[in-house]
């Protein structure tokens, strides 16, 4: 009843603030952070702990079960922390077999997860090179490590001259990754700014000249799903000509959501600012228009499926050829 009561009284100020109860703030916080995403579980907070939700059968995590209550990780005991603070606990353990204590009807229970060192993830993006010069990466979903695994995987491919990133279907995620994913390209100049509600000054970010890591060919693939922090990346890379953008017209999702924890394991979204590019652009309800319209009809998973096949991938190194 309070769940349904919260919900109904936070989707009355705008569409995009919301209540998020305890199962949905668990995955919340779990998707964001592609480190626990790649341990292959899901964790929520409950008022007994937090406690493993969901496992991935396709990546079980060794000794853990769906249920457990998490009691210690790396021999810190968790009781008194917060949920985003037991989920940082993984991020920053320092060990290669991260221990773990956990509560098992009744019991305890220790494990010990390998800690997943530079492993190009699913959940992170996938990578494949369409030529001897060319490299295709899609980003699903900017979470924490994006931008080291973009950086990684370049440098693993030195030769590269042309790099398509494939940010379609990308719903957003991590504004921090996609502004560092940008400064990666940028020499300098305004990346996006943020105007906050309540506040008469914006925040500025801006690029540094000297973190430029790839100085080629760049080309962004959008669609009608990509949103949030993904059209902050391609709004930024277009405003400052240093990628050509391919696809159809973007979402067009430009507010700043604020997550703010509830004491019982909820938390509440609420919509405190917007985002704009260079030149004050507006990208809420307007989008990105792309440089060059791409309507055939090939899904994301056609193009993840046979990338040297691709249509999309084609017409933006012909494109790149004659300009």
């Amino acid at each position: 009843i309070v769940d349904q009561t919260l919900s109904q009284i936070v989707a009355k100020l705008d569409p995009y603030s919301a209540y998020l109860s305890p199962n949905e703030f668990g995955r919340l916080v779990s998707e964001s952070d592609g480190f626990l995403s790649q341990l292959g579980m899901m964790l929520a907070p409950t008022t007994r702990g937090v406690i493993v939700r969901e496992v991935d059968e396709n990546n079980r995590p060794g000794g853990v079960e769906q249920g457990d209550i998490l009691v210690e990780v790396c021999g810190v005991r968790l009781e008194g922390l917060s949920f985003v603070e037991v989920v940082s606990m993984f991020d920053l353990c320092a060990k290669s077999l991260i221990p773990v204590g956990l509560l098992r009807n009744g019991q305890r229970v220790t494990t010990r997860l390998r800690k997943p060192f530079n492993q190009a993830s699913e959940t992170i993006g996938y990578v494949a090179q369409v030529t001897d010069g060319v490299l295709y990466i899609h980003i699903p979903r900017f979470v924490d490590g994006t931008t080291l695994f973009v950086r990684e995987t370049l440098a693993r491919y030195p030769n590269i001259k042309h790099l398509v990133l494939d940010v379609r279907d990308n719903p957003g995620g991590l504004v921090d990754e996609a502004v560092n994913l940008a400064d990666m390209f940028l020499e300098k100049g305004e990346i996006v700014r943020v105007r906050h509600r309540e506040k008469t000054l914006d925040k500025v970010l801006v690029a540094r000249s000297d973190r430029v890591e790839y100085s080629h060919v760049l080309t962004v693939l959008v669609n009608t799903e990509t949103a949030s922090a993904a059209e902050i990346l391609a709004g930024a890379l277009q405003v400052h000509a240093r990628a050509q953008i391919i696809g159809e017209k973007t979402f067009g999702k430009g507010l700043i959501q604020s997550i703010f924890p509830l004491k019982y394991g909820g938390a509440l979204k609420l919509t405190t600012g917007e985002y704009l590019l260079r030149g004050e652009k507006k990208v809420h309800e307007y989008g990105v228009l792309p440089d060059r319209i791409f309507l055939d009809g090939e899904s994301l998973s056609q193009t993840r499926a046979a990338p040297k096949r691709s249509k999309i991938i084609q017409l933006a190194i012909e494109w790149t050829r004659h300009r």
